[in-house]
């Protein structure tokens, strides 16, 4: 999948340092699939769920979040936000979706 957004995830770990490892980690996994539908995404990510329009990954064991949209027929993932647990308890995010 192509990621678009990664300035957004360059700026979430840079409020927040530990959860780079995770956040790269996240983009690397992305960017070496081709996901089709959601089935496929959760064959990825088990725990991913999808929101409206979005799609919500818990990232760094659970401690943050991460809302993208995706484009299955062209291939893209867009991040949307990358969130602390407690900004994402906050849903100010649906409105996105």
């Amino acid at each position: 999948m192509d990621v678009i957004g990664y300035t957004k995830l360059q700026d979430f770990w840079t409020r927040h340092p530990p959860a780079r490892p995770s956040l790269q980690q996240w983009h690397q996994a992305v960017q070496s699939v081709t996901w089709e539908q959601f089935a496929d995404v959760r064959k990825t990510y088990s725990s991913a769920d999808r929101v409206g329009r979005c799609y919500v990954f818990n990232v760094g064991g659970n401690k943050y979040r991460l809302i993208a949209s995706i484009d299955f027929p062209a291939g893209r993932i867009y991040v949307r936000e990358a969130l602390t647990h407690a900004e994402y308890d906050k849903n100010k995010w649906r409105r996105r979706c």
